[in-house]
């Protein structure tokens, strides 16, 4: 696709162009339903509009790392402006600062080495990983935990934002990963399951309250805020949740390409977003509900040998929301048993329009 053929959705600039200027996400998923309008006249924009609006059109992506054998790993969704066209590749590479963090895979038939390119971005992706949550008092005699920043690549240790795993116990502990080693770091989040906001809430705010209790304590103490070359970065709790069309789905896959959805800072945020997501699953409850089959049952009438065949539609039960109907009673009064069913032959699923 050359630059004359890019066309680009009109309200997904919209929608995005404030979350990724202020460096936080929209307060709700976009919704899967409608499909958004295209800006056909995006290329006859001049290239001074062109860019910046490929600029706001970055994603936010969560980069997994892992440490395995003493090898990085690096799971990266995709950027959808490295496919567009030439032009988006360019200014993505020019206003994300991406740098290519891949370690070489050496071939098993021949000496080459093979690079799968990871290009990430320390200005607008997000870096999750496990801190490895320690004791606040070290145990006498415990085994020193190394420090998984001393592996990152030198390149992305100016990372603005990254994600942590929450501990969940109740105790405090703290990180053996020294966040102030990333010294252009701005925001921490913690990773939080957009259906687990609820029930998770105790040990994520909890976590929180640790990162903010080491920068208070830990970090001050060692390196005094005069001499920091930054300050106390912001820390909250970072949703994560499906999007798009995945967001209706009941089997991802494998792969998790969960996005970030909203950023929380107390628990009265978090109860609100769970009583949409609940309001949002309740209405896809009765789509599904409006949408089920009409199950055609065919009967074979015995009584005088006649053999002819009875056919009787059963169509979904519709739910108003006020309530289920009343299920019917057999004997209701008159102490008598239902007639027995004629015997089953056949049955058709049928869907309903």
């Amino acid at each position: 696709m050359n630059r004359d053929e890019a066309t680009i959705p009109s309200s997904n600039l919209v929608a995005d162009a404030t979350p990724h200027a202020q460096g936080f996400p929209p307060s709700h998923p976009h919704d899967a339903s409608s499909s958004p309008p295209v800006f056909t006249l995006f290329s006859n924009l001049p290239p001074e509009l062109r860019a910046p609006i490929w600029k706001l059109a970055l994603p936010r992506r969560i980069i997994k790392w892992t440490r395995n054998t003493g090898v990085n790993t690096f799971s990266t969704p995709k950027n959808s402006t490295f496919e567009v066209c030439k032009e988006s590749r360019e200014a993505a590479m020019l206003y994300g600062e991406y740098v290519n963090v891949s370690e070489p895979l050496r071939s098993f038939i021949s000496d080459s080495c093979l690079e799968k390119p990871v290009l990430f971005s320390p200005l607008f992706d997000i870096l999750l990983f496990e801190p490895i949550w320690t004791n606040l008092m070290p145990v006498l005699g415990a085994k020193i935990t190394p420090d998984p920043l001393d592996s990152l690549p030198t390149q992305m240790r100016t990372v603005r934002s990254i994600m942590v795993h929450p501990h969940y116990t109740n105790e405090r502990k703290k990180p053996a990963a020294l966040f102030e080693k990333l010294p252009f770091l701005e925001q921490i989040l913690v990773a939080a399951d957009e259906k687990s906001v609820g029930s998770q809430s105790k040990f994520i705010l909890g976590t929180v309250y640790d990162i903010r209790l080491y920068y208070a304590a830990d970090v001050r103490k060692r390196i005094p805020e005069q001499e920091s070359r930054s300050k106390t970065p912001f820390v909250a709790v970072g949703c994560l949740g499906w999007t798009g069309k995945e967001r209706r789905k009941m089997n991802h896959g494998k792969q998790d390409t969960r996005e970030l959805v909203a950023v929380f800072e107390n628990e009265a945020q978090m109860k609100a977003h769970l009583a949409g997501v609940r309001e949002e699953e309740w209405r896809f409850t009765q789509e599904l509900q409006l949408k089920r089959p009409v199950l055609k049952l065919r009967f074979k009438n015995l009584e005088g040998g006649e053999g002819r065949r009875i056919e009787k539609r059963v169509e979904a039960t519709k739910v108003d929301g006020a309530g289920m109907a009343e299920l019917p009673s057999y004997s209701r009064g008159t102490g008598q048993a239902p007639e027995r069913p004629p015997p089953y032959v056949e049955t058709e699923e049928v869907m309903g329009i």
